[in-house]
C-alpha cells in the first residue's frame, strides 16, 4: 500500500511541459534546490566526502595525481611506471587527469602549507560532487518533460550514485557527464560539440566508445541531421587524436590505459567448440542490438537513448562487472523512470538492494 501511494504521489506532481530551451529546463530545475530532498542528499554526500576516505583514493588515484603535480608532468603514466608504480593506479586518459587537477593542485599547496594530506581526498570528492550536480542538470535537459521530484529521487538520491561516487570512490561521473553532455548536444543538433564531448568521454574512460556506433546510426537515420554525419565523425576523430596521439606511443600509457584488466574482460564470455574455436558472446549481442536499431523504420530520440542504455546494460550483464560499471546505466535508467514513473519504487528498490548486497 505504501509503495502504491508513493507512486501515486509521483504521478500527481507537476511535470515540465512545453520547455524547448535547455535554459528553460535548467531554470525550472533550479527551483528544486529549495527542496528538502535535494539538501538531504547533498548533506549526505558532503558528509561522506569529509569523513570517509575511499580505499582506491588512497591506494591508487591520489598517489598517481599527486606524483604528476609534484613533477609538473603531463605524462604522469610514464613517470609512474618508471618509478615502479602500480599499473592499476589510474586506468584513465588525459581528460580525467586534467579535470581532477585544479582542486588537487590546490590541495597540494595546502599540503605544503599545513603539512596535512587531509585536503587531497576532499579535493577529489568535491570535484566528483560538482560533476554529479552538473549531470543532474543535464539529465533534466535530456528528459525535456519530467517530474522534478522524481528526478531528484531517481538520480540525486540514488543509492548507486552515492555508493559508487562517495563510498567506493570511483571516478565514472566524469565520462558519464561528458557522454550525457554529448547526447544533450545531439538533441539540440549541435553535432560538432556532440562529437568533441563524446571524444573527451572516450578519452576519460575508453568504455564510453560503446556509445559511438549508436550515435552514428542515429545521425545517419535522421534525415534532418544526416548531412552533418561527416562533420560529427570528423570532430570525434580530431578530438580523440588530440587526447590520445601524444601518449599512444608511450608503453606506460598503453599498459595503464589500454591494456587494463577491464579491457581483457570484453572477451571473457564465450562458447568453446573445440580447443581452437570460440564464439564470443558480447560482440555478437552488441552488434545484434546495433543492427536491430539500424533496421527500425523510424528512430525517435527516446528510442535512441534507450538503445544506448541497452548497449551499456549488455556490457554490464555479459561481463564480470566492476562496482563502478553500474553507474553507466543510471542516466538511461533515470530517463526511462521519468518517462514512466508509475513503477518507480516497485522496480527500483529491489534493484538498489540487490546492487548494494552485491
Amino acid at each position: 500500500m505504501y509503495i502504491k501511494d508513493m507512486n501515486h504521489n509521483f504521478k500527481t506532481l507537476p511535470s515540465l511541459r512545453h520547455l524547448t530551451s535547455p535554459l528553460e529546463v535548467l531554470k525550472t530545475i533550479s527551483g528544486l534546490f529549495n527542496s528538502r530532498i535535494f539538501y538531504f542528499s547533498l548533506a549526505l554526500k558532503i558528509s561522506l566526502i569529509i569523513f570517509s576516505v575511499p580505499l582506491i583514493y588512497s591506494q591508487w588515484f591520489l598517489p598517481f595525481e599527486i606524483q604528476g603535480i609534484d613533477n609538473l608532468t603531463l605524462n604522469p603514466w610514464s613517470y609512474h611506471i618508471n618509478t615502479s608504480g602500480d599499473p592499476l593506479a589510474f586506468p584513465y586518459g588525459i581528460v580525467m587527469y586534467l579535470i581532477y587537477l585544479p582542486l588537487t593542485s590546490l590541495a597540494f599547496l595546502l599540503h605544503k602549507i599545513t603539512n596535512s594530506t587531509y585536503f587531497y581526498h576532499i579535493a577529489f570528492g568535491f570535484t566528483s560532487l560538482i560533476f554529479d550536480y552538473a549531470t543532474l542538470l543535464l539529465i533534466g535537459v535530456l528528459c525535456r518533460k519530467f517530474n522534478p521530484r522524481l528526478l531528484l529521487f531517481t538520480y540525486w538520491c540514488s543509492p548507486i550514485v552515492i555508493y559508487v561516487l562517495y563510498w567506493h570512490g570511483q571516478l565514472d561521473i566524469i565520462p558519464i557527464f561528458l557522454l550525457v553532455l554529448s547526447l544533450c548536444s545531439l538533441q539540440y543538433k549541435q553535432l560538432i560539440f556532440a562529437g568533441i564531448t563524446l571524444a573527451f568521454a572516450i578519452s576519460a574512460k575508453l568504455s564510453m566508445a560503446a556509445a559511438l556506433p549508436f550515435l552514428i546510426v542515429y545521425i545517419y537515420r535522421n534525415q534532418q541531421i544526416r548531412s552533418k554525419l561527416f562533420v560529427f565523425i570528423l570532430s570525434v576523430v580530431f578530438s580523440i587524436s588530440i587526447t590520445f596521439i601524444p601518449f599512444i606511443f608511450d608503453d606506460s600509457f598503453i599498459l595503464m590505459v589500454l591494456k587494463t584488466p577491464e579491457a581483457s574482460k570484453l572477451l571473457s564470455l564465450y562458447i568453446s567448440y573445440d580447443s581452437n574455436l570460440r564464439l564470443f558472446i558480447l560482440p555478437i549481442v552488441y552488434i545484434t542490438i546495433l543492427y536491430l536499431i539500424w533496421r527500425l523504420e523510424r528512430i525517435t530520440l527516446d528510442m535512441f537513448l534507450m538503445a544506448v542504455g541497452l548497449g551499456f546494460f549488455v556490457i554490464l550483464l555479459l561481463l564480470p562487472p566492476s562496482p563502478g560499471w553500474f553507474f553507466w546505466i543510471i542516466p538511461f535508467l533515470v530517463f526511462y523512470q521519468n518517462k514512466s514513473s508509475t513503477d518507480y519504487l516497485s522496480v527500483s528498490i529491489p534493484f538498489y538492494c540487490f546492487y548494494l548486497l552485491f
